[in-house]
């Protein structure tokens, strides 16, 4: 079977053994062409809201195990057209900085999936804002990001306005006559920002349960040198006839050494007698020795929670057998 399969199969099951890590856009999707772009005044001069437009929200995708630069992750590699791979929705970011929305339709469920996909992507998540409106069966979803500050930091044109860029875009998609917001992922919900704001303290505590648990595991306790996790986070959809389900993926990239023992050759010095009284002399011998190949990267699931509707459980399950030497 392959990661394909899976993922039509059973996305959320998938998504508990396997790191996301989806594009930030399709291949072929123009920001500057694909979308229709309002500019913003007053307190978010600077920003835009943008839609994806209604021929560029469908891409296809395929899965492929592979290193990125949180580790060995399962990408996500999104492009518009073609036939080969999983239909599915795909919101990118704008990393000028601005809320980039898609709708999805409310359409006939019995649809073939490359007119209306049952899986929905957004791009992978380093400090953005998600936030949610609509119903489960017509849902606004847009990915609220921006390059001009850290993860839950004031961005370049909130800085004297707002506490963190998750207030700054829940205000800004909130105003008068907008649809009230039925759900936000937060920056601190799945990081640890460098400033603290209310939520990171649970995903520290949960990257150190992470490891704990990962250090009871009795093929870590030989073989692996475990060092620290700092997690990230991933953005999926599943529909189940008209209704959607949005999920959180918390992921946590584990840094680790290996190691292994080997047998090797060493030298030591002895006293050898002789007709004189005694000298010492070199010799070899062979013993065993830890060899340790350091810096390996590896992103697992550390939770894969509901957000809208409603709020889920976070299930802590990743599949701990996947690592191996």
């Amino acid at each position: 079977m392959s990661f394909e399969h899976d993922l039509q199969t059973d996305a959320v099951a998938l998504a508990k053994k396997y790191s996301f890590f989806p594009g930030n856009a399709a291949q072929g999707f123009m920001l500057n062409t694909d979308v229709k772009a309002k500019p913003l005044k007053g307190d978010f001069e600077g920003f835009k809201r943008s839609h994806v437009k209604d021929d560029k929200v469908i891409a296809r995708v395929t899965l492929t195990l592979g290193l990125t630069d949180r580790g060995e992750c399962l990408k996500v590699g999104p492009k518009l057209g073609g036939d080969s791979g999983v239909p599915v929705y795909f919101l990118p970011w704008d990393a000028k900085g601005a809320a980039v929305r898609m709708t999805i339709p409310d359409a006939d469920p019995a649809l073939p999936e490359d007119q209306h996909p049952k899986i929905f992507f957004t791009a992978v998540l380093s400090g953005c804002s998600i936030i949610f409106k609509g119903s489960p069966q017509n849902p606004t979803i847009y990915h609220c990001g921006t390059e001009g500050g850290d993860a839950g930091t004031p961005t370049p044109s909130d800085t004297t306005k707002f506490s963190n860029s998750n207030d700054f875009f829940r205000k800004m998609l909130s105003g008068h006559g907008y649809r009230p917001i039925g759900a936000q992922i937060n920056s601190n919900d799945y990081m640890i920002p460098k400033r603290s704001p209310a939520g990171s303290e649970a995903v520290s505590e949960a990257e150190q349960r992470f490891l704990d648990a990962l250090k009871q595991q009795p093929q870590f306790q030989k073989g692996f040198i475990l060092k620290s996790v700092n997690s990230w986070g991933s953005c999926f959809g599943v529909r189940k006839g008209r209704d959607w389900e949005f999920f959180l993926q918390n992921n946590g990239i584990l840094t680790y050494d290996t190691y292994k023992w080997e047998f090797v050759t060493k030298e030591k010095e002895v006293i050898k007698k002789t007709f004189l009284g005694s000298k010492t002399v070199k010799t070899n011998y062979v013993t065993t020795a830890k060899i340790v190949t350091p810096g390996k990267l590896i992103s697992l699931p550390m939770s894969v929670r509901r957000v809208f509707p409603g709020g889920g459980t976070a299930s802590m399950l990743p599949d701990l057998s996947l690592m191996a030497l």
